[in-house]
């Protein structure tokens, strides 16, 4: 089992709240039986089935690379080196190379690519920074 990083861990809490929907003050709603809770834009629960999977097979390439390359040597990469790497495992699939499992190295290059946008504190979609 992992050691757990309590660090790590408030980080992510911190980020979670600076969500919108995910946090104390934000907006409420009612749904259809009355029941009330947070307004919230993200549909999480689209991502089932053979889409869950893919997830997990990307979250899978990620435990590999963190072995290989340390957890957060992607962020030391910058998005135009992540997005090049993504073409070239989409044109790799493409030419019907089966070495790899390139549609999930593009995926999982592309989540990269995307992360680099948003500053290490956070600043994720809906936050206040």
């Amino acid at each position: 089992m992992n050691e757990v990083d309590y660090a790590d861990l408030r980080y992510k809490r911190e980020v979670l709240q600076q969500l919108r929907g995910i946090n104390p003050d934000a907006e409420t709603g009612e749904n259809s039986k009355g029941g009330k809770g947070a307004k919230t834009p993200y549909r999480f629960d689209l991502l089932r089935g053979p889409m869950a999977r893919a997830l997990f097979e990307v979250a899978e390439r990620r435990a590999y690379g963190a072995e290989k390359y340390g957890a957060e040597n992607y962020t030391l990469v910058d998005s135009g080196e992540h997005l090049n790497h993504a073409l070239a495992h989409i044109f790799a699939h493409l030419a019907g190379d089966t070495s790899d499992k390139h549609l999930v190295g593009a995926a999982t290059r592309l989540l990269m690519a995307i992360s680099t946008q948003y500053p290490a504190t956070g600043g994720y979609p809906g936050s206040q920074e």
